[in-house]
This record gives structure tokens, sequence and C-alpha cells, in this order.
């Protein structure tokens, strides 16, 4: 059970209508259907009883209500907590990033932050999208690395970094390794592995849209969510995958990088910077300041 599952169960509940609900909280009302869902198939409890007509809350939901009222705000006391604590240490920074940053991006522009604020203490969170937005809601993280997704809570400013061209990842000795690029029409008969849409619909989606582009039906041999699970599936032989670019420098054994032919450059994986525009932390400028000087170098090998 999770915080961001009962933030949606309380909304919908104070509200009783899943799309006002979901514009509160400034996200789509599939989204928070599938928040609401999951916490019943955790809690194996109905929470609303739905008709075309009305959302009420069942007897499981009115008994819930009470309890998930005190867990959020003895949440918020905990996150009101940590903010006096950063605000306490006006030189620490917290950031958050995707696998993908977290491998390109981050490491040089630690090191060139170090170089400007040598002063400056920074703690680092590797995670997802889904898991990482709602730490810069809460106020744990100061600044996120992430996809971009297509609607985000208003308070959240954004700021599009780089795009990041996909590589196709092959198990060594597969007979498309012995070619420097790659056709998309190669890969009609071939077993890929795909990115779960739920944590990774940036990756999932691009992988979809190259297949359709080409005409071509996609074999899937397995879906996971890590990328390091991924590419070690690659390893296993048990199929190919379209990843970041920056995947190449995983080192991991038994996979080879190829270049793909494609028809557009534009099909490419979002990078942007995200932070919380309310109480945000005067660090974030000198930080963005170091990325726009340095931005055509980060972006050289994405």
């Amino acid at each position: 059970m999770e915080l961001r599952q009962l933030r949606c169960f309380l909304a919908a509940a104070d509200s009783l209508h899943f799309g006002k609900a979901a514009l509160h909280l400034g996200i789509l009302p599939a989204v928070l259907g599938r928040q609401i869902q999951m916490l019943e198939n955790e809690l194996r409890v109905r929470l609303f009883a739905r008709s075309t007509r009305q959302v009420t809350l069942t007897d499981a939901g009115k008994k819930l209500l009470p309890r998930a009222r005190q867990l959020i705000a003895d949440s918020d006391e905990i996150i009101r907590h940590l903010r006096d604590m950063a605000n306490s240490n006006p030189k620490l920074l917290r950031i958050g990033a995707i696998d993908s940053a977290a491998s390109g991006l981050i490491p040089n522009l630690l090191r060139d932050i170090h170089a400007d604020y040598p002063e400056l203490e920074i703690i680092f969170v590797e995670d997802k999208t889904i898991r990482l937005l709602p730490q810069l809601l809460n106020g744990t993280l100061d600044l996120a690395f992430v996809r971009p997704p297509e609607r985000f809570d208003r308070n959240l400013h954004a700021m599009t970094l780089l795009q990041e061209h996909p590589i196709l990842a092959l198990p060594t000795g597969h007979p498309l390794a012995a070619h420097d690029t790659v056709p998309i029409s190669a890969l009609a008969d071939v077993p890929m592995i795909l990115p779960n849409r739920r944590v990774r619909p940036h990756s999932h989606d691009l992988a979809v849209k190259l297949f359709e582009e080409a005409g071509l039906s996609m074999t899937v041999a397995q879906e996971a969510e890590e990328k390091h699970t991924i590419l070690r599936m690659v390893s296993a032989g048990i199929g190919a995958a379209i990843v970041p670019r920056w995947s190449a420098t995983s080192g991991e054994q038994g996979v080879i990088f190829r270049t793909m032919a494609l028809s557009s450059n534009r099909v490419t994986l979002p990078l942007a910077a995200m932070w919380l525009g309310e109480d945000q932390n005067p660090l974030i400028e000198s930080v963005m300041k170091v990325i726009e000087r340095n931005l055509s170098i980060y972006s050289a090998n994405a």
C-alpha cells in the first residue's frame, strides 16, 4: 500500500467523483482509477461502489477513510520535518534521477557541480519517474531528472534538457550483431523484451511505435521493469531489446549494442529536469546554470 494510492483514495472519497478528484490531483482519471484499483487489489476489498450515476463508499471504504486520513496526516508531518531539516542546511540539495540519467547525465553533472560549488552537499536517489515525482511533491527531493509525463501536477515545473536516441541490444553471437547498423525490418521475427508500460511508458511506447511505423508486428518474448533485468535477459538469449543509447555504458556481459536505421530522428526519449515551484530550493537555479552551460556536452552521447 503506497501513499500515492491513499491520496487518490482520499481525493475520490472527498469528492465522490473520479474526474473531479483527478483534476484536483493534476492527473488523468485513468491514472487515479488505476491507483485505486491497485489499492483495492492489495486490500482485497472494494472501496467504492460505482454506477453510471454516482460513486459511493462501500463499508470497507468508510472504515478505511479515517485511518487513511491519519496516515496521510502523519506522512505530511514527517515531510514538514524533513523540509525543515533540509532548509536548516542551505548547502544541501537532494537530486533524483531515472536509471538512464543516472548512467549518462548524472556523473558528468555532479563532477561539474562540485567543480563550481565544492561546498555543496548532494544526496542522490535513483528511481523511476512514477516514484520520483511524488518525492518532488512531498518535498523529499528538490530536483529530479525524469521522463516528463504528458500530464503532471500543476505545482511542478519542467524543462526538457535533451532527447535520448534508442539503440538495439542483442545477445553476442546473434546474426544481426554482424551488422553495424540494423534496420527495423530485420527485427520482424526477432523475439523482443519489452519494458513494462506501467513503469516505463516512454520506452514501451517508443519500441511499439518503431514497429508500427515499419508496418511490423512485434513478437514479445518477455516484459520487464528494470533496465538491468532487460539487459540480462538479452544476455541470456531470451530476445533483443530497444534501449536508450546510454545503456551501452552498462558493461553488461553477453550483450552487444547496435545502431538502428530509423526513418526519423524524432523517435527519441525525452529527459527533463523537474522541480517543485513552491518553496523552491535556491540551489536549483545554480544547478540549472551548470546544466545550461554544459548541455551540449551532456547531449553529445545521448
